[in-house]
């Protein structure tokens, strides 16, 4: 194997009758006159006639040249033509740009251990570096103490680098909740911690002790509780959802979106 330089060349080894066994072989060198015996493994379109005998073992895999008497080489270093039956690991760049196009098809598992930048991107900024989703377990607390009791407690969630999506479902007795301000807690993540950076919470449907015509909330920087806030009239959510507000059997069906701190 030649050295290896930035000006490097991925070889083919064309079939010959004293050396079958290396019929196909793809290597890459740094030199820059391609032997003999050796074609340039760069998406070329090469005669079908005159390798015939590297058409029958590779065909039309790489490309139909002009679908009668040529065919395509694969192209590009040999991390863009792995094909990988077992595990791969690859320090540096994988380029998967090839003439013609290819696809890079994976049964299993790709990692990218620092995150996937797409075009020309190099800012951490534009890293995508995490994707997690998952159940979480939304629960109602007071400022006075005490606990709630429930039919039904669920929660689940997306995140998808910072941004974490949130939704659930809750329908409780408010049971032992003592006199206060009443919160959700339990978020999966941390919300970031940026100065008045607030997010806000849908509630599609929801049943209370009171006859509110607005339901919302949010998550304020730096946290994993909701304010809960319930308004008897149209207008802005201005007040505070109390322990007073709620009965026997509350039901909320909510979402919230907001940035997590990692």
């Amino acid at each position: 194997m030649a050295r290896l330089s930035d000006r490097n060349k991925t070889l083919m080894f064309v079939p010959q009758p004293q050396s079958p066994d290396w019929s196909g072989f793809v290597k890459e060198t740094s030199d820059d006159v391609v032997p003999d015996g050796w074609l340039e493994a760069n998406g070329q379109a090469v005669s079908r006639t005159t390798y015939s005998e590297l058409f029958a073992l590779i065909g039309t895999t790489y490309g139909v040249g002009d679908g009668s008497t040529t065919f395509n080489l694969p192209g590009g270093s040999l991390t863009n033509n792995l094909i990988n039956t077992g595990n791969a690991e690859i320090t540096g760049s994988l380029g998967i740009g090839m003439t013609p196009v290819k696809t890079l098809d994976v049964t299993g598992e790709i990692r990218a251990s620092t995150g996937i930048l797409f075009g020309t991107d190099t800012a951490d900024a534009n890293t995508l570096d995490d994707y997690e989703e998952g159940a979480w377990t939304p629960a109602i607390a007071s400022s006075g103490g005490g606990a709630a009791t429930y039919t039904y407690q669920l929660g689940a969630y997306v995140k998808v680098g910072q941004l974490v999506t949130v939704h659930g479902y809750l329908w409780f007795d408010k049971a032992t909740l003592g006199a206060g301000n009443v919160t959700m807690t339990g978020l999966p993540f941390t919300s970031k911690n940026t100065s008045d950076l607030y997010a806000s919470m849908a509630v599609g449907y929801w049943v209370l002790g009171i006859a509110a015509t607005n339901f919302g909330g949010y998550v304020s920087p730096n946290n994993t509780v909701i304010s809960l806030k319930a308004n008897a009239s149209a207008g802005n959510l201005t007040n505070t959802l109390a322990v007073t507000g709620l009965t026997t059997q509350n039901e909320m069906i909510f979402t919230l979106s907001y940035r997590a701190e990692t």
